[in-house]
């Protein structure tokens, strides 16, 4: 992802490419799901990424992970001018 992509559009691509696995049964687990997302975030989202990671896994599912994602991109839109 890159700096001035948008964060719904980044989520969809891997969304995307997790449903197209599935359809060729290649099953992802969503500890996968989420560490690709997040690796795949720009470096502006490091604080979030070390939050994130920080956390035992069983706390971070998809759903938490996803609130706190569309969280930062409202922090975010607040900002702009």
């Amino acid at each position: 992802m890159k700096e001035d992509d948008n964060l719904l559009d980044h989520v969809n691509k891997v969304t995307t490419m997790v449903d197209q696995l599935a359809y060729l049964e290649v099953p992802m687990h969503s500890v996968n799901i989420i560490i690709t997302l997040l690796e795949r975030l720009c470096a502006s989202y490091k604080y979030l990424i070390n939050a994130l990671e920080t956390m035992p896994m069983k706390e971070l599912t998809m759903e938490y992970m996803m609130i706190r994602l569309m969280h930062e991109m409202s922090k975010r839109k607040e900002k702009e001018p």
